[in-house]
């Protein structure tokens, strides 16, 4: 019985000395359930077969969150929980973001490491899409008066072999970013540089790329417009180990811009946007691929812009049919859907230019509305790179119209309701073809409960 008591009292004053530790941080669990579904027809645009379909998907991402030392530590754990389509069972649980944040002692800055997302200024060529959202370094803050977000993240981690590279290791893949952000004459202007190094190059079958983005993002007030400007210049090389009469080194030169002023009018919101990539003049042999598909003229010059990860790490705001993002990120698996309005010359744009007038209005205290009038096109006319398909000599890809309805119930919980009507163009048609284009109709619906 002694023992027992000694044993039991050592057991009690360690747990008196351990508690004020574990409950020295704060705990919180919140999260979202999503329920949404698409109903569509001819989204390829493709008269000849019939692609219409249905389908919904369920998912909840509950986030459990802990907070300590006065708030100076944060620790986040989300998970994935859900269903592919309607009928489909359970998934098995996947970690979705998984990270600790800090303040840096003596600095005003904070330093992050885990799985989370990352971001370009503007969210323009980095954004929040899912696919990048992998494992990272972040440091943000101020420093010398300016506000700093620098992030480095991991795509691949190879071993021995791989030419390797100035930002890279051997056999690695790793995206790096920094951007500076000040203000001067009324704006706040944000330079910004990304830089892609991929080491993983062998042979004639897979090159290694050295690419960089240099980038200013812009925003300020001009009269009764909020003007906000992303200009980025892509320049770098992808370079295969071997080259042969087929498969050369190929140089980069391509841009990006996109321009959008906002002002009221009334309850409304009205925002005039134009965005525009470069696309390629000329076809890329089958041979050449090089997993960007992209074309390069005879210069061994690609023009066509193209985003860090072969886009997957950029998702541009453009129309829903175009650009699945605005009001709806559901795959309808369409030849429409680019990312970045960069595709292979058939059916998705070489480069794209979109003009918009795009229109918010609050209907009463809890329903809303958006939409937008859209005029699409591809920076350059379709080419032919598979060897096969010849295609018209025409840009326009067509005219959206996308309507949407957004009713919160409560705070935490909203319903929305999405048209889109895409009208044609002729570009990426076959001169073959001796029918036209059918127009591309779309319904979203989502029901979100956020906690």
């Amino acid at each position: 019985m002694r023992k027992f008591l000694l044993t039991l009292a050592v057991a009690v004053l360690a747990v008196g000395l351990v508690l004020p530790e574990v409950f020295a941080a704060s705990f919180k669990f919140t999260g979202m359930y999503r329920y949404r579904g698409v109903s569509y027809d001819d989204a390829d645009r493709d008269n000849t077969t019939e692609d219409g379909n249905q389908k919904a998907d369920m998912l909840m991402r509950p986030r459990f969150t802990a907070v300590s030392e006065g708030g100076k530590v944060k620790a986040v754990w989300e998970l994935d929980l859900g269903s592919g389509s309607w009928d489909a069972a359970k998934t098995a649980p996947k970690v979705n973001r998984h990270y600790v944040q800090f303040a840096l002692p003596g600095t005003k800055l904070k330093v992050q490491y885990g799985r989370d997302d990352y971001f370009s200024p503007g969210k323009t060529l980095v954004t929040s899409s899912g696919l990048n959202r992998t494992q990272g370094w972040e440091v943000t803050g101020k420093m010398a008066g300016m506000k700093m977000t620098a992030w480095t993240v991991k795509v691949a981690e190879g071993g021995a072999g791989g030419s390797g590279g100035p930002f890279g290791g051997k056999n690695d893949a790793d995206v790096h970013h920094i951007g500076i952000t000040t203000k001067a004459a009324g704006l706040t202007l944000t330079p910004h540089l990304t830089i892609e190094a991929d080491g993983r190059g062998s042979g004639t079958a897979t090159p290694d790329k050295d690419i960089r983005w240099w980038g200013l993002n812009a925003k300020g007030k001009v009269g009764m417009f909020s003007l906000k400007v992303d200009a980025i210049y892509q320049e770098g090389t992808i370079d295969y180990p071997s080259s042969s009469a087929t498969v050369k080194d190929i140089d980069i030169k391509a841009s990006m811009l996109q321009v959008s002023a906002t002002t009221k009018v009334g309850k409304s919101k009205v925002e005039l946007r134009a965005f525009a990539t470069s696309g390629d003049k000329d076809g890329l042999a089958a041979s050449q691929s090089h997993g960007l598909t992209a074309q390069q003229d005879g210069n061994n010059e690609l023009t066509r812009f193209s985003g860090p990860k072969a886009d997957a790490m950029m998702w541009t705001n453009n129309p829903q049919i175009i650009s699945r993002k605005r009001y709806s990120t559901f795959n309808i698996s369409a030849g429409n859907e680019t990312r970045s309005g960069n595709g292979n010359g058939g059916t998705k744009g070489n480069g794209l230019r979109v003009m918009e007038i795009i229109v918010s209005h609050p209907i009463s205290k809890k329903l809303s509305f958006k939409g937008n009038l859209s005029s699409i096109h591809s920076s350059e006319s379709a080419q032919d790179i598979s060897g096969g398909t010849q295609y018209v000599s025409d840009t326009n890809i067509g005219t959206e119209v996308d309507a949407s309805l957004k009713y919160k119930f409560y705070k935490s919980l909203w319903a929305q309701v999405t048209y889109a009507y895409l009208s044609v163009g002729d570009y990426g048609k076959s001169t073959a073809a001796t029918k036209d284009f059918d127009n591309t109709w779309c319904w979203y619906f989502e029901i979100r409960h956020s906690f």
